[in-house]
């Protein structure tokens, strides 16, 4: 390998790792950030905040922003959410993925529902979110995705009602951007 080519790859390792220090940092201050607006939340158990190098999870139990089968975000949970638009408008270069989750229980069809399925109502609640964090707050919305997952992803076997409501929440999912 010649010199100038070696250079040439040095510089662009050195570059790498500024980017990724540059990242780890993002996600250390988001994560600091989003634990400082949910502090209350985090005491009562109605949410928790985890992350490392590569991404934070915000996770809200259902309770904290809907009533049973709505995707209304109650005004309790709309000042949630203001609190952790705040830390995440002082985090510009991430991307945030909204999800919704729910248990195992079907919609129940009488009164005729709001939603056909879980999916349907696991969705509308993420995209409440994001629309939440888009025109209320003013998050960029080239961060913004929202997916609807319903009971696919559950963090306890769906076995008992303690259980169910632990499935049922909304995560929000910080990465860094380009």
């Amino acid at each position: 390998m010649r010199d100038e080519e070696k250079a040439r790859l040095d510089r662009e390792l050195g570059a790498a790792r500024t980017t990724l220090a540059a990242k780890d940092e993002q996600m250390r201050k988001a994560l600091h950030d989003l634990e400082a607006s949910l502090k209350e939340e985090i005491a009562k158990g109605t949410s928790s905040v985890r992350g490392d190098a590569h991404s934070v999870n915000v996770v809200l139990a259902e309770r904290i922003l809907y009533d049973s089968g709505s995707a209304e975000i109650k005004p309790g949970g709309l000042k949630v959410l203001r609190r952790i638009a705040e830390a995440l408008r002082v985090s510009p270069n991430t991307y945030v993925r909204v999800e919704g989750h729910t248990d195992d229980v079907p919609i129940r069809s009488e009164p005729p529902p709001r939603f056909l399925s879980n999916f349907d109502l696991s969705f509308a609640r993420a995209l409440g979110v994001v629309k939440y964090l888009k025109e209320s707050d003013g998050i960029k919305p080239w961060r913004l995705s929202a997916m609807g997952l319903a009971d696919t992803r559950p963090v306890l076997a769906n076995s008992n009602d303690d259980a169910r409501s632990r499935n049922r929440r909304v995560e929000i999912i910080v990465t860094p951007g380009r």
